[in-house]
This record gives C-alpha cells, structure tokens and sequence, in this order.
C-alpha cells in the first residue's frame, strides 16, 4: 500500500504478528477501500483475484472496470509471509524499498512493453495510477482461447517477443526496474528455497508420504547437476510469461502480469511450457493449453534446450513448494496428486539425459499426466 495508507502502524503490527494469509489479505482490503476511495474517487471492490505474489482486487474506478493490485513494499504473498515466520521486520524493508523505487516495477513494465508489443498487434493493460504499491489498471477480462482468431493470434506472440528478447535495459529506471524483478526469477526463487539439503530434511516430514518427498528431493538434486550453465545471451525478458497471461479481446492477443527483467529468453518459454503442461481445469482448459504449446513448437527449435528443460525443472518445484508445502500453515501435511508424482519423475529422468531429450515430446508427455488424472477421477 502507499505510504499514507500504512502510517496507521495497526497493519505492520499486524503483519509482524499474523501468519494467516486471510487476516493480511483483510488489512489490505480495508487500506484499499478507505485509501483509495479517499484519494481518487468512488473506488468499488467486486471480487478478489487469486494470488500468490500480490494482493489483487477486481472493481471499478473512473467509470471503468479495473484490477486494483497491492504489494508491501514490493514484496510478494508469498515471500512477505516466509519474512514474517522469520521475524523480520517487514514494515521497515518495506520502507526502505518504497524510498529507493516509488514506482511500481508492473506498471513500468506495462508502459514498456505497450511500445515493443503494439508492433506485433498485441495490446497490454493502460495503467491508469501507480503509487508504488498501489496500482489502478483497465480490467481485460480472463483468458481465453479454443476459436480460430485466438490460435492466429498467439501465433504472433513469438515474433513480438523474440523483438523484445533482443533488446536490453538502456535506462536508469529501467536498470532499477529488472534489478528489483530479478528477485522474481525462477532461478532466484529455486534458489532461495533449495539452496542446500537442509532444506530438504527440513521438508522431510512435510509429506505426508514419503515417496512424494523422494521425487521432490530427487528432482531438487537432479537440477544441481546441472548449472550453472553459462548464458551468454541476456536480455530483457518478459518475466512471467505463462497462457493465464493471454487474453483474447475484441480480435487482439493481450499480455499481462509482466516483470521485465535481464535473463536468458529460456526462461520466459520454460514457465510458459512448465505452466500450460500443468493446467488441469477441464477439458476448455487442455484445450487451450494445448494450443498455447503447439503454437511454441517453432521458437522452442531457436533456443538451448537444455537451458529450457532445466528451467522447467526448477520452475516445476517453485510451484509445488508453494502450493504444496504452504499447507504447513494450516497444519496439513503436503501431498502430491499422481499426475504431479509422475511429472517430477519425468523431469528427473529427462534432466539426467538431458542431450537427448526434445523439449517438446516432454511438454505433450507432462501434459498428458494431468489429462489421464482427470480421466482417472471422472
């Protein structure tokens, strides 16, 4: 939230002293009625968007539908609760981040990213406020797919971003911009969750079977393997490019939820693999993933497979250590459903033999794992 909103000191105290993610999504909701109300006019709260990185509000504002996203200080759910069960003072970090950057890094890289994609007929939400921590944006609506005018239209998608991926950070508040998102990239995240095994005997008993901990440790261990691998081409990538963030609207492809950031353009096509193999929402759902997959094919044969699989790997285990060992939270055990079981070993074993693997062949194999579970519980 902005500065004004968090003076009150009632929401640090309760963000030093909570680790329940529902009583820091409800001092959010109340800083975002009473402060932005306040400032910009009639601000209304319809429904809150499922997040793990930001607090995310749908509603309308200046007349108009509108994604409202709160951060503290920059810092996302997910790591604001890892720095509250350590004791760290996040109110403080959060101020000292607000000071050294009072823009937003999303609606930066929105405002960047409008110029670069517009070339290629791909539209990108108008910011329409930025305080730092509070951003105002136009609602695009979800995403969408499984007609003709989408699948011609992702088909755009690669040119526009090989266009990005051969440009770089040229501008001091862009420089600040990918340094502060680099905390977001999936060799960062893996890094700090698994930097060592004693994160692993950690999480041991966090699975409730012991064999869901031994394809999580042993595809942890297969990654190490396995870097670093020297990238001698950086270059500013989207950052969390995943098929959640294409919508289809009035006949044109949009982006959203970017981090602009310096890193390898194998990492922009591995989450974008690793996130559509995983979707398991129906069959509109593998519907849509599928054709978000096919329509990747080309570009994938242009980039380091390796670098692309092992990025997969790791963004793979970002994932379920989020979602899976969260739980602990609650005081519930971690569990893996079959079709994720059969995913890490799949990523374990292609990691080992990684020069002869097709990034492809192992996108549609890992894919096929959420489809069969479905056809398992149906």
């Amino acid at each position: 939230m902005s500065s004004a909103a968090t003076a009150d000191g009632d929401y640090s105290l309760l963000v030093r002293s909570s680790s329940h993610l529902a009583a820091l999504h409800g001092a959010v909701l109340d800083r975002v009625r009473t402060s932005l109300g306040a400032r910009f006019g009639e601000v209304e709260i319809i429904s809150t968007i499922p997040s793990v990185t930001d607090f995310a509000f749908r509603g309308t504002a200046y007349g108009r539908p509108v994604v409202i996203k709160c951060s503290y200080g920059g810092l996302s759910i997910a790591r604001l609760m890892h720095l509250v069960a350590r004791g760290v003072d996040v109110q403080r970090m959060a101020d000292e981040r607000r000071e050294s950057l009072p823009f937003s890094p999303e609606a930066m890289s929105l405002r960047w990213l409008s110029d670069v994609l517009g070339e290629h007929n791909i539209y990108v939400p108008q910011v329409l406020h930025d305080d730092g921590d509070v951003v105002i944006m136009e609602d695009l609506g979800v995403a969408g797919g499984g007609h003709q005018p989408f699948r011609e239209s992702v088909n755009n998608l690669w040119p526009a971003l090989s266009a990005l991926w051969r440009r770089t950070a040229r501008t001091d508040a862009m420089r600040r911009v990918v340094r502060i998102n680099a905390e977001k990239s999936i060799e960062a995240i893996f890094r700090r969750k698994f930097r060592s095994r004693d994160i692993l005997r950690a999480t041991r008993d966090d699975f409730a079977d012991p064999n869901d901990w031994a394809v999580f440790a042993g595809l942890r261990d297969a990654i190490s393997g396995t870097y670093p691998l020297v990238d001698t081409r950086i270059r500013l990538i989207y950052g969390d490019l995943k098929p959640e963030h294409l919508l289809f609207r009035r006949g044109t492809l949009s982006l959203i939820d970017p981090a602009l950031r310096l890193g390898s353009p194998a990492e922009d096509m591995a989450r974008f693999l690793i996130r559509a193999a995983c979707a398991s929402d129906g069959e509109d759902a593998r519907s849509y993933s599928a054709e978000c997959i096919e329509s990747a094919e080309k570009t994938v044969a242009e980039l380091p497979r390796r670098k692309v699989l092992r990025f997969m790997a790791m963004d793979w285990l970002n994932i379920i250590s989020t979602w899976h060992l969260r739980r602990r939270a609650y005081r519930a055990r971690a569990t893996l459903t079959p079709a994720e079981r059969r995913q890490g070993v799949l990523l374990q074993r292609s990691l080992l033999r990684a020069s002869a693997v097709d990034v492809m062949e192992l996108t549609w194999e890992l894919s096929a794992c959420m489809e069969s579970q479905e056809e398992k519980v149906e």
